[in-house]
């Protein structure tokens, strides 16, 4: 194991300064525009190098990987098939949907349907075959897409991969040595591009890396949650930095009557920025609050009813508090200007 993630960290860490540098001669830029928080052209290519990285890992081991890790590849090729087309020359909305469902359907049909769906307490609500096919691809669908949303800012998507997968690992060590492996190898894999893309960004990841975690992401929760490793619910802390952040964004928007797939800065870590923080500090501080949702999640697995409760409790207040603090600052940096 250790020397896989070893391999991985510097294969993404030598490929990702070759992309960035120029020295492969691909030139994918991030043109600055109104909805941007950077100022100049920035490479974002950096989604190749941890792409490469999983999928040589995936190569020279595919023989001693079982049919789980086979299909999740596969999703993810389907992802990151149409993500690098989107990055290389943008591709219209309703055509990278259809490629995320179908990548979603395709763990669907492999077998990683949400069965049921058990609450804090330990209650549980078993699905019809309909609902689970339509919830699980919901939640495949949402996490793919919202990962693209929140990676808009230097080191973000990067460092909360880092930290996410970490946990997951954590979570798959004692059951699944192969679930660990994989989720460290992303883990290893980002951290060599985080490297470049911790703020100041020398390069982004591009739609090719965002779309491809955030599948990930959902197909390790997904795989927790089917083999009783951790609940789905509990998986859901665990990135609820980004969940919370994208997912009241997108209301927000719907209830405003705004088009939810025209790229914004409405989303609260891009309005903090624009308020005066720093991208590192508003980093930094995600990151903190990643660690702490990561921490929670791991107390929760196979904790008492009172204390799952308590968990979930603690999180509902804490995200209200944020979603105060923050419209406060906002409203002072407006107030001073």
């Amino acid at each position: 194991m250790i020397t896989l993630i070893i391999i991985s960290f510097l294969l993404s860490t030598t490929l990702t300064w070759l992309l960035f540098s120029n020295r492969l001669g691909i030139k994918l830029l991030d043109q600055p525009n109104s909805r941007s928080l950077h100022t100049t052209p920035i490479q974002r290519s950096g989604g190749l190098a941890i792409a490469a990285t999983l999928f040589f890992m995936f190569i020279v081991n595919i023989a001693a990987l079982p049919e789980s890790v086979i299909n999740i590849a596969i999703g993810v090729l389907i992802i990151f098939s149409i993500s690098i087309i989107d990055d290389i020359r943008h591709v219209p909305s309703i055509l990278r949907l259809g490629f995320h469902l179908s990548a979603a359907g395709w763990l669907v049909y492999a077998g990683y349907g949400l069965n049921s769906v058990i609450f804090p307490g330990g209650g549980e609500i078993l699905l019809s075959k309909p609902v689970s096919w339509l919830l699980t691809i919901l939640l495949i669908t949402w996490m793919t897409n919202l990962y693209n949303f929140m990676d808009g800012m230097d080191g973000f998507a990067g460092g909360m991969t880092v930290i996410g997968f970490s946990v997951l690992a954590f979570v798959f060590i004692s059951d699944s040595q192969i679930m660990a492996t994989v989720s460290l190898i992303v883990v290893a894999a980002t951290l060599g591009f985080l490297i470049f893309n911790f703020p100041p960004a020398k390069i982004f990841m591009g739609d090719s890396g965002s779309s491809l975690l955030g599948y990930l992401a959902a197909a390790l929760m997904l795989i927790a949650d089917k083999t009783d490793v951790m609940p789905i619910w509990l998986s859901v802390i665990i990135f609820s930095p980004f969940i919370i952040d994208a997912t009241i964004t997108l209301i927000t928007r719907l209830s405003k009557k705004q088009k939810i797939w025209i790229a914004h800065k409405q989303h609260y870590y891009q309005q903090l920025v624009e308020s005066g923080w720093s991208h590192r500090r508003t980093v930094l501080t995600e990151y903190c609050l990643m660690f702490v949702s990561g921490i929670m999640a791991i107390a929760g697995n196979n904790a008492s009813a009172m204390a799952q409760f308590f968990i979930v409790g603690f999180f509902i207040i804490l995200y209200i508090a944020i979603v105060f603090m923050i419209h406060i600052t906002l409203k002072k940096s407006v107030n001073a200007t």
